[in-house]
Formats: C-alpha cells, structure tokens, sequence
C-alpha cells in the first residue's frame, strides 16, 4: 500500500515502514540498573508493529478508566450504507457525531466515554460502513429511544447498539485493538486500500469526553529516558552469546529483569569490529521482538 502511493512522501513513508524495528539496542538504567530493549520505530498509522505497541499502550490507558465507573456501557454507531465517496460519508458521521453527543438526553444520561472509528467493506452491498464505537459511563437507556435520535440527527440512519460492556479487562484490551487497527487493509483491494488511508489521512480516529477527558491517548517518551543508556546492540549481545560473558550477563539481566552491574557492555567487541559489526548479526528466537519495549532508542 504504502509503495502504491504517487506522491513525495510514498519513498519516505516506505523507507521508514521497511526499517522498523530493524535494529534495536540494550540499554541499562543509570540507577537501578534495570536493563531493557531500545529500538526506532516509524509511527506510521497501518505499521502492524507501531500498532501493536499503540495498542498495548491505549489498553494500559483505558482499563483503570473503566475498572473505575459503575455503569460501563458499549455503544455503536452506525451510518446508511450509500455510494458517496469514503472521505465524505465519514466527515459525516462525525459531524452526526457530534450533534448527537450535545442532544439534552444524551447530555443528561452520558456521563463520558471513549470512542474510536472503524471502516470496513460490507461483502452484501460493497459498500464502505464507517462506524463508531463508545465505551461510555452511562445510564439505562433504552435501545429504541437512542435509535429515535440517531435517526433524527442523521436524517435516516436508525442502526444504533448498545449493551452492557462487560469485563473492563476485556472491553480496554477490545477498545485497544480496534483503536489501534481502524481498518483491516489486507481484506481490500488496492484501490480500496488507497481510498481508505487518504481518507482517513490527518484525521482523529478516536477521542474521549466528560469522566474520560483526562485519559493520554498519545505516547510519550518516559519521564526518565535520559537516565538510560548504551550498552550493546541487539545483533552484537545475540551474536556472541555463545563464548562472551558479558554478552550473558546484559541478556540475563534484561531477560529476568535483575539489575545489571556497572561497567558491564558490549564496547570490546563493538569497538574491535567497527564497521564489519553486520558480520555479527545472528537472528534471535522467534518472536523476540514482541519484546521490544521503548519506542524510540534513548541515546
């Protein structure tokens, strides 16, 4: 998708997306000496890995929100399916959206929530069906009444959904993935593909309001990222686990989260081998970079 684009940011957008994650380096705290994974990631809104970092983070946001309130309701908004363009149905419903939110019974019965915006293909009418979905803390309301007010704010529309969240471990882990994944591009076409991130190009895909305004819903350095640092690149530590002690110790400390001793690091071996360090990369077991745990590297 991103290759497909014409225009001058599709080499920078492409480079950034192949080179994710492809390195990434040790580093230790200067003072308790913990000992974690720093790698560069490319942010870009449909990198699968940057939206599995977004995911963990906005479930790590929402859930003592939601452990936090008595009346957790799940509420979904849905659009009449029809042939305008993507980009326009959308400005739609979130102005339908906004409307609907200020109506004095929603005002009097919502107390505030988080909403976030999905997009797929309908497989009957291939048509697109942009909708909405709310974590709210809410009163009772009744199923019919708010289909009533949607129909009438959206002049048509009357698909509306609601019913208790459940779990607020699994509804923050739910409203985490589909924040972080508003589409799944994989199930469309290329052209599809192409509308679906113009259209959603610049555009907020979830927000909060009232009891849930003071949720982050963007990731921030950590308070002490200055206080980590360079102990070794990931290829160099894998490379010679098998005859360096120091290459063991910085693996064990971060693998069983153990302080580890000033002074211990990879510079003996990085600095012998200079630029002919690649001749040291060794792939790591599988599924290693799930691991990773800082966005950015720290030094």
């Amino acid at each position: 998708m991103y290759a497909s684009f014409d225009d001058k940011s599709a080499e920078r957008r492409l480079t950034s997306f192949e080179t994710c994650r492809a390195r990434s380096w040790f580093v230790r705290h200067t003072e308790t000496g913990r000992v974690r994974v720093a790698t560069k990631s490319c942010k870009l809104r449909w990198c699968p890995l940057c939206a599995k970092k977004r995911q963990w983070f906005l479930v790590q946001q929402i859930k003592p929100w939601a452990e936090s309130v008595n009346r957790l309701k799940f509420l979904t908004l849905t659009l009449k399916h029809s042939d305008a363009p993507l980009k326009v149905q959308i400005d739609n419903l979130y102005k339908c959206f906004q409307r609907f939110r200020k109506l004095k019974y929603l005002r009097d019965h919502v107390f505030g929530g988080v909403w976030f915006f999905q997009i797929k293909k309908s497989e009957k009418s291939g048509q697109w069906h942009p909708h909405l979905h709310c974590l709210i803390e809410a009163d009772y309301m009744p199923q019919a009444k708010l289909s009533a007010l949607w129909c009438r704010t959206t002049l048509g529309s009357t698909i509306v959904d609601i019913r208790p969240a459940g779990s607020p471990e699994k509804i923050a882990e739910y409203a985490g993935r589909y924040s972080a994944r508003p589409s799944d591009l994989k199930s469309l076409s290329e052209n599809e593909r192409i509308e679906v991130v113009r259209a959603l190009h610049g555009r907020r895909l979830m927000g909060t309001w009232g009891s849930a305004k003071g949720l982050s819903m963007k990731m921030v350095k950590p308070e002490d990222a200055e206080e980590w640092r360079y102990v070794g690149s990931w290829s160099t530590v894998w490379g010679t686990l098998g005859y360096d002690d120091n290459a063991k110790k910085i693996l064990k400390a971060w693998k069983m989260d153990e302080p580890l001793e000033s002074g211990i690091n990879m510079m003996h071996i990085e600095e012998y081998f200079g630029d002919r360090e690649p001749w040291l990369v060794k792939e790591p077991p599988e599924n290693k970079q799930l691991y990773f745990d800082f966005t950015e590297p720290l030094f």
